[in-house]
């Protein structure tokens, strides 16, 4: 059975949360294409394995470099999207939760938000993600 859509609200939360998720994806999928690690230990595979190891764990002292490699991968994967797109994920943070929206009058979106709203994603993501070299790493 299909879900009943109750009102564009729904619409839109379904359709940021589709975009979000696609761009969480990409993210990872980039982050995991990288071999820029500051452990140098083998067991960790990618850049997104350390980021990961990082988040569960301890921020090391090049924290701040991964967090900046996090937001331009965000960043170039929110700017590819169209701008209703945007939007739509825009709806979704905090600060577009407290804008009345007038009707046939939308508000300006700030993609510093959308940006932010994604990157909370991925790093909930590597807060979960786990793999052997992820474990084994945490063992020690």
């Amino acid at each position: 059975m299909i879900n009943m859509i109750q009102t564009e609200k729904d619409i839109v939360y379904k359709l940021a949360e589709v975009l979000t998720n696609r761009v969480v994806k990409k993210c990872i999928r980039g982050l995991q294409k990288l071999d820029i690690t500051t452990s140098n230990d083998q067991r960790l595979k990618s850049t997104w394995d350390e980021i990961c190891v990082q988040i569960q764990s301890q921020h090391s002292f090049f924290w701040d470099s991964y967090v900046d490699i996090i937001l331009n991968y965000v960043a170039m994967e929110v700017n590819r999207l169209e701008y209703y797109e945007q939007l739509a994920i825009y709806f979704q943070t905090d600060e577009a939760m407290g804008i009345e929206i007038e009707k046939n009058c939308l508000p300006k979106l700030n993609r510093v938000e959308v940006i932010d709203y994604i990157t909370r994603k991925v790093y909930w993501s590597g807060s979960n993600w786990s793999n052997k070299g992820i474990r084994d790493y945490l063992k020690d």
